[in-house]
């Protein structure tokens, strides 16, 4: 079998080790990048370059185009958001390129890249959303606990639960206009995290449970069945004209599961989800490069639980 290359970006970081760790030895042919050569240490990958930050655009895109021409690359993987925005505002500039870039339609990332944008289109296709408020507008319109948030975080990273009128002042002196203040729902046990994915016209999807651990990734996760979600996902997908791979977080709140951000990317539990038989992380370049996917759910229960670890490099023993 000839492989396709694929080039995972961001290699260095959580999503993308978890990535290229669990599509390595499957029918793709992996190489990776990322700003820091320090992060290069990872066996799953063929080859390693290091590239400007994605904040670089022309320059980051310029290194992208010349490791793909070079290793003959079928398909790149943007993986941080940072990455993804930079394709999806430079669309002009790689859709001439042969090789094909897996990120989302313009409508998921236009929204879902903006916290802000996220809730307010999520109302407008008649889902029930915190209420969210721009910090420098916020008059006193909550009550504690609530939660602040920068509208461009990647994931539950830099999220604040305020307690206080003091926390919210200390925010306002550093706000330029990136902080979000968000109603605080229900509790922190009763956080999902549901995957989505579609070809175009089938849906699939799979719900955890979770508790989250450092860097906002999820520690532990507990395989769930709802009715509920399963309907709100068949209508989120079918809304967006998804193909590819969503995340979207939710709290359980009186019985309803409220939206509160979605991931327009593959998330932090994507070897969780591989582990249970959803393997998004293979359909969505699958189908990508002409090919299909099939799904059908394989356990009825489980609990997965992240461990971390170290790797060590240019050390010089005595």
């Amino acid at each position: 079998m000839n492989k396709k290359t694929v080039l995972v970006t961001a290699i260095g970081g959580d999503i993308g080790n978890s990535y290229a760790r669990f599509v390595c030895g499957e029918e793709f042919s992996l190489i990776g990048c990322d700003m820091n050569q320090l992060l290069c240490q990872n066996a799953d990958i063929e080859r390693f370059f290091q590239v400007p930050p994605a904040s670089q655009p022309h320059e980051y895109l310029d290194a992208i185009k010349d490791i793909v021409e070079k290793s003959n690359v079928d398909l790149i993987v943007p993986i941080s958001e940072p990455e993804i925005k930079t394709f999806h505002d430079n669309r002009g500039i790689w859709s001439s390129w042969k090789e094909r870039v897996l990120i989302n339609n313009e409508l998921i990332l236009d929204n879902f890249l903006d916290k802000y944008k996220t809730v307010k289109y999520l109302e407008s296709i008649g889902f029930k959303t915190p209420k969210t408020y721009f910090l420098k507008d916020y008059q006193n319109q909550l009550s504690f606990p609530m939660i602040i948030k920068p509208i461009n975080s990647c994931g539950s990273k830099d999220i604040w639960k305020i307690k206080s009128d003091l926390d919210i002042d200390y925010f306002k002196q550093k706000d330029d206009g990136i902080y979000l203040i968000q109603e605080y729902l229900g509790g922190d046990d009763q956080e999902y995290t549901t995957g989505i994915f579609s070809d175009g016209k089938d849906i699939a999807s799979i719900t955890f449970k979770r508790k989250l651990g450092p860097g906002g990734t999820s520690a532990e996760v507990i395989l769930m069945d709802s009715e509920i979600m399963d309907d709100m996902v068949q209508k989120l997908a079918c809304k967006i004209n998804l193909v590819g791979s969503i995340n979207i977080q939710t709290r359980l709140c009186n019985g309803e599961f409220i939206p509160f951000e979605i991931n327009p990317r593959f998330s932090s539990t994507l070897g969780f989800r591989k582990q249970f038989g959803f393997s998004d992380c293979l359909w969505w370049p699958r189908i990508c490069l002409g090919g299909e996917y099939t799904y059908r759910r394989q356990c009825k229960s489980g609990k997965g639980v992240r461990y971390f670890t170290e790797c060590y490099v240019e050390m010089d023993r005595i």
